[in-house]
């Protein structure tokens, strides 16, 4: 589940949506979700002062919890449906203090 925090709103990615993307990156199939995961991704981040996302792969935990950016957002979830499934939680930094 991907879980995206933005100010005053909580947004949820789940199911076959994921299944998709998933299967897209490992090349299982040829035609790329549409939107992509990463602009939908980038399009509710990109302009907001404040953000948290949550993403555990299989509902099975968190492992990486730190600040970071929308990129790394996009290849936290890369990485962990294309190399090792991995939960993380990453928020945006604001004026180098924790969210």
């Amino acid at each position: 589940m991907l879980q995206i925090f933005l100010h005053k709103k909580a947004i949820a990615v789940s199911g076959e949506g994921l299944d998709l993307y998933k299967d897209y990156l490992r090349g299982l199939v040829e035609a790329q979700p549409c939107p992509p995961l990463y602009e939908l991704v980038t399009m509710l981040l990109h302009q907001q002062d404040y953000w948290a996302v949550n993403f555990e792969p299989e509902y099975d935990g968190v492992e990486v919890i730190q600040a970071g950016t929308i990129g790394d957002v996009i290849d936290g979830i890369d990485y962990s449906f294309k190399v090792v499934e991995r939960g993380f939680f990453l928020w945006k930094e604001i004026n180098n203090n924790s969210f």
